[in-house]
C-alpha cells in the first residue's frame, strides 16, 4: 500500500465531517433565513396554516367551555348538598318546604315551588286576623319567607 491510497481513505471521512459541520452551522442557518424572508414577503404560510389554526382554536375553546360548564355544575351541586345546616329563618322555611314536598313524592324539588310552599306554610302559621284575603299585589317570590 502506498501513501496515496491511504490518503484517499482518510480524505473521504474528513470530507464528510466537513460537509456535516458546514451544513449544520452555515447552510442550515442560511436556508432558514431565506425561507423566513420568503414567508414574510409573500405571506404564504399564513394562507396555508390559517385553517389549521382556526380549527385548533375552535376545538380548544369548545372543549374548555364544556369543561368550565361541567365544573360549574359540579360545584353548584356540591354547594347545594353542603348547605344542609340552615343559618337563618328563611333557610329553615325553605328546608321545611323542601322536606314537605319530598314527603309528598317529589324527588327533585323546583326552588320556585319550594319558595311558594314556604310562603303557604308561613301564611298557615300566621295568627288569624280580621282580613284573611291575600293582597293581589303581593309577590310570592319577592316577599319574605317567614
Amino acid at each position: 500500500m502506498d501513501i496515496l491510497s491511504i490518503l484517499w481513505v482518510l480524505v473521504v471521512p474528513v470530507e464528510i465531517c466537513l460537509l456535516f459541520f458546514f451544513y449544520k452551522y452555515y447552510f442550515a442557518e442560511y436556508n432558514s433565513r431565506k425561507w423566513i424572508e420568503i414567508a414574510e414577503k409573500e405571506n404564504f404560510l399564513v394562507e396555508i396554516l390559517d385553517p389549521v389554526i382556526e380549527t385548533i382554536s375552535v376545538d380548544v375553546s369548545d372543549t374548555m367551555m364544556n369543561r368550565i360548564q361541567n365544573e360549574l355544575l359540579q360545584n353548584q351541586g356540591s354547594l347545594t348538598r353542603s348547605n344542609t345546616i340552615p343559618e337563618n329563618e328563611n333557610e329553615i322555611g325553605l328546608m321545611m318546604a323542601t322536606k314537605v314536598l319530598n314527603e309528598l313524592g317529589l324527588k327533585k324539588v323546583n326552588p320556585i315551588l319550594a319558595l311558594r310552599t314556604a310562603n303557604g306554610i308561613k301564611n298557615m302559621l300566621k295568627k288569624p286576623s280580621q282580613n284573611n284575603e291575600p293582597n293581589e299585589s303581593e309577590n310570592l317570590i319577592k316577599g319574605p319567607i317567614l
